[in-house]
Formats: structure tokens, C-alpha cells, sequence
């Protein structure tokens, strides 16, 4: 007798002796040679071939081998048996489709797959597998309808009394045959697809259904589309089992509706109803759906009506039965006057037959206040498609936007902050439809307190259009913004801007708040407050723009307001409207002779840019160095004075001022690569005026195709010159890297002209053309042929190879610079912190800035450079969230800097600086495949927009 210790040790005893059951391995991974094809040749069991080709299929790469084990294969099919075939034919399409010449190899394979072949007869699984080759074949275009006449022989055998698979097959073929064309062919067409995919869409396995569907969505990308027929089968199917075959049926119904909508067609009730109207209906009642992406996908698609009636939108925002969208008995719809007819109001002398709520609406109890349901549902996902769809359709709807007013504000308590910001956005253009109530603004305005900026900046401007029902609700208004300032003091100029909106708008309340708003008192004299104040300035942005447009504030208003509006005026041009009742008449027409003199002086200025760039271009002309040089000096000092004298014109004449530098080197390098010199100094300076001219070209923005030109022929110049003395000297290229960086030159420059659309100028034309010349019969026999291209050939060609200056710059005062202006960290944090972390792990540092001038193509280069004190140097690029449209061409950009470092005995700065990072247009001269080029402070152009944090990282633990 065993105790119960020893029977469980037995028996555990026994469960570690239990044999375990043999794993089957997977196949093994086969190397593919001439070899392997032999072996296969050689086998003549079944067995062992069905152990090889498993192991062939592992292997997918594509190689001469590869192809002739297909051959081999296909020439063996009639003698295999039926699970061999399958595979070798699975085997010979992947090889088709992953072959680089799918045409040439078919054309040989073709062969063995003519009528009488008895692949087309073995029927079942080899059924299946030829529908997937012939349908690979149509859909890579290899072959045409025409020669699938053998598999549409066993087609119809197949998909009507076949297997699932079978079935699937099938038609999937059949779709890929009409498609490519096999409706012009015979009695077969479209419509003929249509109605026999219809009865596949109730079939009992929903992978047919879904291929079946899925046949439908490819005739509805087709150029034909489909027949509205189709519509009754779709509307059928959005209550189907399957979720993936209801969301295809809801955006078939949509496409439909947008198609046909001026259709009538009669619904579930047996009313005759257009399309658009119908199919909305259909679709708000799948908002009630069970599962999410039905319900998500349904409240995106309704976005996409915008051609449905006012009733049925007006009865998605209220889940009770409108009255317009109830029925008679005989089919009508009720009037207004009709709606206590209904048998339970107190005093009715003849009750009205009782009836179902739902046989009484047009629309279906389900899709009532469809919006209403998203909007509570309890999915991001839905949420955010019923905010974007209602948005876009009450956005040319008056009547309609104004009852939305009230669901999308409600959204601005989201959890979520994405659906906050769209709904913001959404509500936008809408306000200007409608009426904010008093009972409406703490909701909305509870979004002045988010921590994310972007929300707070979108309800600037939506504050800044709407329309307010009073002056207490101006004063909410205000006081909400006025904390959100000090709160966030970043926000200054969006709430600078949304207060002067505001003011413009709402001029009359304004009138009635100024004495709150100013501090006044009806008695003692108030004393003067100070500009310095960011509250008070807002304020005056208020009631300033009020009395731009209401003349009886100015003379409200004490005296030292109108002081300051002139020194806001001058420091906000755009955000303080000008007030005409402030200027006194003599004062009006002395300002108007002002501003005649000013338009004056602006003419005088731009007139001695276009001078200043004149000289400069007679100046290249001359060929005495010295009167060169002096004039050169010249003209760059009169330059600077223009950019720190005259802001209007500084761009202009920061962009001459580099302009001119460079090609003054050009000259001066091309001296002493002609003539003799100091060859080291030289090579520097041509690869610093490289750099620069790169910098010139991105950091600056002009449109004349002149000026682009001439930087596109002038970097290959200053390329032939380095060329030319890196293969005269000591330390030279070999002639095979002077070819080559004579290539990449050539192509650079062939590419800059194609880009601006333009051609090259007669001296480089006369220059090109002789070295691709060149260059074309070296590339025929480089070892046959000797060197043509050495550096005496290069001075030569540059001895008389000269870039005159374009002869005018029509763009040159609109030339534009990128610009960066830093808000976050400021100077007073940067003071007073110092950033502690552990070594080695990253920490952030939160940066805001403005981006001004910046075009969409160039925030993909943008970069932020951070320098340690070790020199070591990293660059982050933003993502695109972080960077948010603010303007035309303006852009802010919020994100967080990453920085991290060994462990420091002491704090020291780190330098942070915006830019831009390009890959180098002359890589064979430069080791260095990119560069960097560090944007100007928006204030302060001459230095660049960079800021120094002082950080600490240390051992963990101390």
C-alpha cells in the first residue's frame, strides 16, 4: 500500500518518463544551385519530391536556378499528383511575380499550359491554384483576357458548386477578368458581374461574402463604376454578420449616394425618398452599431452628404421624432399644425389611432439624433469622425450650424485632447452663424485653462469670429482671457489678436464696459497707466478697436489713451485698426502728406538697391584688381548701412552683401589658380564660399530665375577651380577622382537648371559641353584611353571662363529670409535654472518658437543643433505635430530638446540652435555628406537664432 508522499512522487515520476510526441520540423531553408536541380531530377518518389519543394518554397530569392527548377516543374505537371501540381504551381507564380522580366518568362513557361494540357482537367485544389496564376497574370498585365479562354472553361464549375476556396478563387478571377478588359470580349459585361456577384454577398461562408463585396469595391474604383442596381444588395447587406462586410456596404452606399443622388428609390417604409436621403438614413442608424469600427466608419461617412435634406440633418441633433418627419396614413408627411392631433393631450375630443413611434417617422427610430449618439459615444474613434463630419456639413448650412453650436461646444470637456482641438476647429467657422449665449461661454471657455497651446490658440480664433449675445458676456470673455495671459504669458500675441477681433466685432458692448475695463471713475481723475503692462495693452487692444468703428468711445476715453494708441499703432500696425477721430484735421492732412513722403522714400530706397546691385555688376566688368577691390568695399559698406539704417530694405541687402563677398572671392581665388599663389589659402576659401553659397541659396527665398541660375553656374566654377589646383599640387587627386568629382559637378548643375526650368548661359554652355564630351569617351574604355582632363586643362578653361552678373535682378526687394524667433525657454528662465539629471539618460528641455518666411517644403530639412561643451554635436528634427500653421508662411514650432551626456564635475552650457540640414551639393570635394545652416534671430538678423542652457548631469545616487 502507498502513502499519498510516495503515489504523488511516483507519480511525478512517472509524468517526467512520459515519451513526448515528435515535433515536426519545419522545412529547412534549401541553397539553390545547379546541383540541387539534379537532385530533383533524380528523385523518383513522391515522397521525397513533396520534402524538397517544401524546403524550395522557403527559399525566396530570385536567381537563374530558381527559374529553371519552374521549368522543370511545369514541364512535369501532367505526371504529378494533385498536391505536387499545387505546390509547383504556387511555386511558378511566385517566381512570376517577383521575376524583373514577368513577360519573357511566362512567353516560356506558356508552353506547357496550352487547351489540351490535363492540368486544365485534374479539377479541385489545382482548380484553385491555377484561378490564383492566371489572376496574378491579368492583374501584372503579362497576359490579356484572350488567353484565359482554358481557365473560364472550368470557371462556372467552380464557382457554382465548388468549395469556399474554390468559390473565393473564383471570383476573384472573375472580377480580375472583367476588369482587365474581358468585357469586351463576347456577351460578358459589368453588369453581367454584378448580378452574378449578387447572390455570393448571402452566402453561407463570409469569405465569400467578402470577396464577393470586395468584387464590388473594384467596379467601384473602375472608370465604368457600378449600376445602380446594386443599391438594394448593399442596403441588404448593412445589417450582415460580418463587420468588414458592413463597413464596405455603408462606403458602397455612400459612393452610390454621391453617384445617384438625385434618384428616388423607395425605402424600408415603402416612401419614395432620393438617394442622398436614404442612404443617410441608412447609415445613421449604424451609429447604433455593436461594433466600434462599423460605428467610427459610419460617423466619417456621414461627413460626405453634403447634398442631404435639412430635415433628416436637423433630425440627427435630436433623438425625438420631428414633426416634419412623421407620417399620415396616407403616406404623407404632417405639418406643423398637426402635431397635437395625437390622441394624448388633455381636451381631444377624437383620439387619433394609436400607432408605433417608428411607423410613424420617415426615418427610422435608430437614426434619430445619429449625432447625438457618436458625439456621447464612448470611443475616441467615433467621437472624432462625428466632430469632423458635423463640422463639415453645418459648414455651409446657416440654420443647421447654429444648432450645432451648442453639441460642439459641449465637446470642449473631452478627455481627449485631439477631439477638444477638432472640435474647436470645427466650431470655428460656425460661430459666425450663430449667437454664443451666456450659459454656453464657461464651457467654451474652460478651454483657456489647457495645458495643450495649440488648443488655446484654436479658441483664440474662434473667440475672435464669434458673434456675443451681450456685454456680460464680453466681460466673461475678457476676464477669462486676461487669466489665460497670466497664466501663459507665450500667448501674448494670439490673445493680442483675438482682443482686438473681439473689440472690432463687439464695439458697442465695449462701449458699455469701458469704465471697468479702463478703471475710470465718474468723479477723481484715474492716473496714468503704464504701456509696460502686457494686461493694460490688451485692454487698450480691446477698446481701441471698438473706437476704430464706434466714433462715440473716443470721447470717452481719457486723454493719455490716446498717447499710447499712437505708440501702439507704431508697435502693432496689424493688430490696432487706425482711429480716424483721434487725428484732428490738420493733423489728418499733414499725416496724409507723411505717408505721400513716406511711399516717397520707400521708392528712393528701393531705387538705390537696384543702383547699388548696377555698380556692382559694372564693377565685375573691369579687369583691374585693384579699382575692383575698393569698389568692392565700397559697396559692401554702403550695404551695411542700408541693412542697419533702413529695416525695410534689409533682407535685400543682408542677401547683396553675402552675394557680392562671394563672387568677390570667386575673383580673388581665380587669381591665384591662373596666375600663381598661396594654393592652401585658396582651397579654404573656395570651400568656405561653398558652404556659403549653399546657405545663400536656402537660407534666403527669391524668385528670379536669373539670380538662381547664376548661384546653380557659379558653384561649378568655384568647382572647376578647386579641381584645378588639388591636380597641379602636392597632396593631388588621381585622375580617376577628378573625373568622377568632374561628373557629380556636371550633374549637380544639369539638375539645378532643370529644376528652375531655365537654360544655361553661352560661357558655360561653351564650357559644359566639351567636358561631357570628355567625360562620354572616357566612360566607353577607361582603361583604353589616356587622361584627357588634367589641371593644366582645368586653368586653361578657366583662364577664359568668366560669370558676368545677370544683367538685372527684378526680385531683388522681395527677397525674402527664414527667420526664427525663440519665445520658450526665456532669457529669465535660462537665468535662473540649471538642468539636472542623471548621466547617460535623456532629459528635455521645452522650446517654443516662430518660424517666419518658412515655405512646407523646408520644415522637413528643419533641425535643432545641440553643441555640448565636449564639442560633440547632435541634431533632432521635430516631429510634425510639433509644428503648427499660424499664417501664410508663418509656423510654430513646440517641442521638447533632448539632451544627454556623461556625468560633469560642474554645470555648463549647452547651445541649442534652429536651422536647416541639407545633404551637400559637391560631395566629392568634402568629405562631409551634409551641412547645417544656422537661421538668423527674427529680431536681431545679424546673429543667429540660438539660445545656451546650463546643465548638469550626474551620477546616479548623488
Amino acid at each position: 500500500m502507498l502513502t499519498g508522499a510516495s503515489a504523488l512522487q511516483l507519480g511525478r515520476k512517472q509524468k517526467r518518463e512520459c515519451p513526448k510526441p515528435p515535433v515536426e520540423e519545419p522545412p529547412r531553408k534549401r541553397e539553390v544551385n545547379r546541383s540541387f536541380l539534379n537532385v530533383i531530377r533524380k528523385i523518383r518518389e513522391w515522397v521525397a519530391l513533396r520534402e524538397h519543394l517544401a524546403g524550395l518554397q522557403v527559399t525566396h530569392h530570385q536567381c537563374s536556378a530558381h527559374e529553371e527548377i519552374c521549368f522543370y516543374l511545369a514541364s512535369s505537371l501532367e505526371s504529378m499528383p494533385q498536391d505536387i501540381v499545387v505546390t509547383a504551381l504556387s511555386m511558378i507564380e511566385s517566381q512570376v511575380e517577383r521575376s524583373q522580366q514577368k513577360a519573357y518568362l511566362w512567353e516560356k513557361l506558356s508552353a506547357f499550359f496550352k487547351p489540351e494540357s490535363s492540368v486544365f482537367k485534374m479539377k479541385n485544389q489545382v482548380d484553385t491554384a491555377l484561378f490564383s496564376l492566371y489572376t496574378m497574370l491579368l492583374q501584372e498585365k503579362v497576359v490579356g483576357p484572350q488567353n484565359c479562354e482554358n481557365t473560364l472553361s472550368f470557371l462556372w464549375r467552380n464557382i457554382r458548386t465548388g468549395t469556399s476556396n474554390q468559390r473565393i478563387y473564383a471570383i476573384k478571377f472573375l472580377i480580375t477578368y472583367t476588369l482587365a478588359g474581358g468585357s469586351e470580349s463576347g456577351d460578358w459585361n459589368a453588369q453581367k458581374l454584378e448580378r452574378e456577384l449578387g447572390p455570393f454577398c448571402e452566402d453561407r461562408d463570409y469569405k465569400v461574402r467578402g470577396a464577393a463585396i470586395d468584387g464590388f469595391v473594384a467596379l467601384s474604383e473602375d472608370e465604368r463604376g457600378l449600376s445602380f442596381d446594386c443599391y438594394s444588395i448593399f442596403t441588404r447587406l448593412a445589417e450582415n454578420a460580418d463587420m468588414i462586410v458592413r463597413i464596405k456596404c455603408l462606403r458602397l452606399i455612400q459612393y452610390l449616394a454621391s453617384k445617384y443622388g438625385n434618384r428616388d428609390v423607395k425605402s424600408a417604409k415603402g416612401i419614395l425618398l432620393p438617394v442622398n436621403d436614404d442612404a443617410f438614413s441608412i447609415i445613421c442608424n449604424a451609429i447604433n452599431d455593436s461594433e466600434i469600427r462599423v460605428r467610427a466608419e459610419a460617423a466619417k461617412l456621414l461627413g460626405k452628404f453634403v447634398n442631404v435634406s435639412e430635415n433628416f440633418l436637423m433630425q440627427t441633433l435630436d433623438k425625438k421624432i420631428m414633426v416634419k418627419m412623421r407620417l399620415r396614413k396616407d403616406g404623407t408627411s404632417c405639418s406643423g399644425y398637426s402635431e397635437w392631433a395625437t390622441g394624448k393631450k388633455l381636451g381631444e375630443d377624437v383620439p387619433a389611432e394609436r400607432a408605433e413611434e417608428d411607423a410613424q417617422s420617415i426615418i427610422s427610430t435608430g437614426a434619430c439624433g445619429a449625432f447625438v449618439t457618436a458625439l456621447e459615444d464612448e470611443f475616441m474613434a467615433v467621437r472624432q469622425a462625428a466632430v469632423y463630419s458635423l463640422g463639415r456639413l453645418a459648414v455651409d448650412r446657416p440654420t443647421f450650424a447654429n444648432a450645432c453650436i451648442e453639441h460642439l461646444a459641449d465637446m470642449f470637456n473631452d478627455e481627449i485632447e485631439e477631439i477638444r482641438l477638432d472640435a474647436i476647429k470645427a466650431l470655428t467657422p460656425l460661430v459666425v452663424h450663430g449667437t454664443l449665449q451666456k450659459y454656453q461661454l464657461p464651457t467654451i471657455l474652460n478651454v483657456l485653462d489647457d495645458a495643450a497651446q495649440e488648443s488655446r490658440f484654436a479658441l483664440h480664433e474662434l473667440l475672435g469670429k464669434s458673434n456675443l449675445y451681450d456685454p456680460e458676456c464680453l466681460e466673461m470673455c475678457v476676464k477669462a482671457l486676461l487669466h489665460s495671459l497670466k497664466r501663459y504669458p507665450l500667448d501674448q500675441t494670439s490673445t493680442y489678436r483675438c482682443l482686438s477681433r473681439l473689440g472690432t466685432r463687439h464695439a458697442v458692448f465695449v462701449q458699455c464696459l469701458l469704465d471697468n475695463l479702463l478703471e475710470l471713475h465718474a468723479v477723481f481723475d484715474t492716473p496714468e497707466q503704464t504701456v509696460d503692462d502686457p494686461f493694460y495693452v490688451a485692454k487698450l487692444m480691446l477698446v481701441l478697436n471698438a473706437a476704430s468703428v464706434h466714433s462715440v468711445i473716443y470721447s470717452l476715453v481719457p486723454s493719455y489713451v490716446i498717447r499710447h494708441y499712437r505708440y501702439l499703432r507704431s508697435c502693432y500696425p496689424h493688430l490696432i485698426a487706425p482711429v480716424k477721430e483721434i487725428e484732428r484735421a490738420r493733423l489728418i492732412s499733414s499725416s496724409h502728406i507723411m505717408f505721400t513722403n513716406d511711399t516717397k522714400a520707400c521708392e528712393k530706397i528701393g531705387t538705390l538697391l537696384d543702383n547699388t546691385y548696377n555698380r556692382m555688376a559694372e564693377v565685375q566688368k573691369s579687369e583691374r584688381s585693384e579699382e575692383k577691390e575698393s569698389a568692392y568695399f565700397l559697396i559692401v559698406s554702403d550695404l551695411e548701412a542700408l541693412e542697419e539704417a533702413e529695416p525695410e530694405v534689409a533682407v535685400p541687402a543682408r542677401f547683396m552683401k553675402i552675394f557680392f563677398d562671394i563672387t568677390r572671392l570667386g575673383d580673388y581665388t581665380r587669381q591665384i589658380v591662373v596666375y600663381g599663389g598661396d594654393y592652401k589659402v585658396a582651397l579654404l576659401v573656395i570651400e568656405q564660399s561653398l558652404d556659403r553659397l549653399d546657405s545663400l541659396q536656402y537660407q534666403f527665398s527669391q524668385d528670379d530665375t536669373d539670380v538662381q541660375r547664376f548661384i546653380g553656374e557659379y558653384r561649378f566654377y568655384l568647382v572647376l577651380q578647386y579641381l584645378a589646383l588639388k591636380a597641379d599640387n602636392v597632396n593631388r587627386f588621381r585622375p580617376e577622382e577628378v573625373v568622377a568629382a568632374l561628373k557629380e559637378a556636371v550633374t549637380v548643375l544639369q539638375k539645378h537648371v532643370i529644376m528652375i526650368d531655365s537654360n544655361l548661359t553661352n560661357n558655360t554652355h561653351e564650357i559644359v559641353v566639351p567636358l561631357l564630351q570628355h567625360l562620354h569617351q572616357h566612360n566607353q574604355k577607361p582603361e583604353d584611353k589616356p587622361i584627357s582632363i588634367s589641371g593644366r586643362s582645368l586653368v586653361g578653361i578657366l583662364s577664359n571662363y568668366n560669370i558676368p552678373l545677370p544683367k538685372h535682378f527684378k526680385s531683388l526687394r522681395k527677397v525674402t529670409m527664414k527667420t526664427v524667433e525663440i519665445l520658450e525657454p526665456t532669457s529669465e528662465w535660462i537665468a535662473d535654472n540649471v538642468v539636472k539629471f542623471v548621466s547617460n539618460l535623456p532629459t528635455g528641455i521645452a522650446m517654443t518658437a516662430m518660424l517666419y518666411n518658412f515655405e512646407k517644403a523646408d520644415l522637413h530639412y528643419l533641425r535643432i543643433r545641440v553643441v555640448y561643451p565636449d564639442k560633440v554635436v547632435a541634431y533632432l528634427r521635430p516631429r510634425p505635430s510639433d509644428i503648427i500653421s499660424t499664417g501664410p508662411h508663418t509656423y510654430r514650432l513646440s517641442m521638447t530638446v533632448l539632451v544627454s551626456a556623461n556625468a560633469w564635475s560642474d554645470a555648463a552650457e549647452v547651445d541649442i540652435t534652429c536651422g536647416l540640414f541639407f545633404l551637400k551639393r559637391t560631395q566629392a570635394i568634402k568629405k562631409e555628406t551634409s551641412f547645417f545652416v544656422p537661421l538668423p534671430d527674427h529680431k536681431k538678423p545679424s546673429s543667429e537664432a540660438v539660445f545656451s542652457v546650463k546643465v548638469h548631469p550626474k551620477q546616479k545616487g548623488c
